[in-house]
């Protein structure tokens, strides 16, 4: 196991410093290329030999390649226009998807987007919040993902019913995907409103977290498990549905998210969009920081803390990981956010200082509730962190700082880093340290899809979402 971070790293660097370092970036960027890379390579293998399971021996080896089911830019389940033209049959799927002229779906909430030069399983119901916002936006989002559940039932039933092909394993693929994010959102939102009343014992959010798991246990099966046959993942799938949609019921019930969605401001709040969105992405980044961080049998409890919203699904990928090696473990979410929450911001700060007001907060809201186990932290627990991006370090590093008072800090896991084309943003901002990202930092799979144009930083993943939506569908307000 890697040195136990009881004394927190240094993270985060004025921005003037960047170019000091200059030749320690250049030999991270290289390091961590090669990492992944690998990572890559032994994901596609084990997703190539899953599919190779289940579909016909006439299927040349080159069309199992992640490349071919999934976007590479985006992670979206993605359909070459000539699998669709023309073809009759799955009508119940097609409708689902709004591939059909009988679909009779609210364009406004449509399930594909067009790319250049194919079709993208994801459309305005997955990106909910880069969308136009109106006050009933929430409440019409909640409407139409209760209705896309309830739809997606006839959908399975004719999957079911047919030999696996690769089309029919992209649109179970495409249903995994989508009730991911309707299953993120509501997570996100138990945990905030749960925490924003001081309920200790988080009754939403903790069965939240159990259906997260648990679909996320089946998700990484229907992708990687080369045992299990089609009828399996059909069952799987409509299991892990059937839950997400009577929790979206639960919750409504207790939390009263209608009322609470009653604004578009208080809504923007729980729709979040995700910026490491690829599920094959965060597995390796997860996947390789648990190999780096652990023992291959540790003995005392490993706690994956999750620094919410972001590396919400990083803490459940590594505790479905963690169960399935039967490996003492818990999940737990940690409400910390310095750039969209400045209160939370100078409250965090008021901890670190031996503030009173950071002392009221460190009762309510750190160190958050570990949802998996009715036990608290001990100080035996070994405490992972985890998040989907890294910038200037300064969250991880206050993460750290908190958590190391708890138990014993083995390193974080990050998805995505700045590279080169976020350094003249570093420069104004804050830079990263390149050694102590090697030392406490693993897990990282591929720079920021990002740059600094002259009309200020932008990302371009996210562009490139919104221009497919501006393109190909009607405003969600229309």
């Amino acid at each position: 196991m890697s040195s136990d971070l009881t004394s927190p790293p240094a993270l985060a660097l004025e921005g003037s410093e960047i170019d000091e370092h200059l030749e320690e970036f250049v030999a991270f960027y290289r390091e961590v290329h090669k990492e992944s890379a690998v990572k890559r390579e032994e994901i596609s293998r084990r997703f190539r030999a899953r599919l190779r399971s289940l579909v016909p021996d006439d299927v040349p080896d080159a069309l199992l390649d992640p490349s071919e089911v999934f976007d590479p830019r985006s992670g979206a389940v993605r359909l070459r226009e000539w699998e669709v033209v023309g073809e009759q049959t799955l009508p119940a799927t097609r409708r689902l998807f709004g591939l059909s002229d009988e679909s009779g779906v609210d364009e406004s909430w449509l399930m594909h987007m067009r790319s250049d030069t194919a079709i993208l399983l994801r459309g305005a119901l997955y990106y909910i919040p880069y969308t136009a916002r109106s006050a009933d936006l929430a409440p019409r989002y909640l409407a139409a993902a209760g209705n896309f559940l309830g739809n997606a039932e006839r959908s399975l039933d004719e999957l079911g019913a047919i030999k696996p092909d690769v089309v029919s394993f992209k649109y179970v693929a495409a249903l995994y995907d989508v009730t991911r994010s309707i299953l993120l959102h509501g997570l996100t939102a138990s945990f905030l409103v749960e925490t924003d009343r001081a309920d200790i014992a988080y009754p939403v959010t903790r069965r939240a977290l159990d259906v997260a798991l648990h679909h996320i246990t089946c998700h990484r099966s229907f992708l990687f498990n080369d045992q299990g046959d089609w009828q399996q993942a059909i069952s799987g799938c409509r299991a892990a549905m059937s839950a997400i949609l009577g929790l979206l019921e639960h919750a409504d019930d207790s939390l009263g998210l209608q009322e609470l969605f009653s604004e578009g401001a208080t809504a923007y709040r729980f729709l979040r969009e995700r910026h490491s969105d690829d599920f094959l992405e965060n597995l390796a980044s997860v996947e390789l920081g648990l190999a780096d961080l652990l023992d291959s049998s540790p003995q005392e409890r490993v706690v994956c803390v999750g620094l919410a919203s972001g590396g919400t699904e990083f803490c459940l990928i590594a505790a479905s990981i963690l169960q399935e090696a039967g490996l003492n473990h818990a999940p737990m979410l940690m409400r910390l956010s310095l750039y969209q929450e400045s209160e939370n911001r100078r409250r965090y700060q008021g901890i670190l200082e031996g503030t009173t007001a950071g002392a009221a907060v460190d009762r309510t809201l750190f160190p958050g509730p570990v949802l998996g186990s009715d036990r608290a932290l001990q100080p035996s627990d070994t405490l992972i962190i985890f998040d989907d991006n890294i910038m200037t370090g300064r969250t991880l590093q206050i993460a750290t700082e908190l958590l190391a008072t708890q138990g014993r800090v083995a390193g974080s896991v990050v998805a995505r880093y700045p590279g080169f084309n976020m350094h003249s943003h570093m420069r104004e901002h804050g830079s990263l340290n390149p050694k102590e990202l090697l030392r406490s930092v693993r897990g990282l799979t591929s720079a920021m899809p990002a740059g600094r144009p002259p009309g200020g930083l932008i990302h371009k993943g996210e562009q490139r979402i919104t221009d497919y939506l501006e393109r190909g569908m009607r405003n969600v307000t229309a």
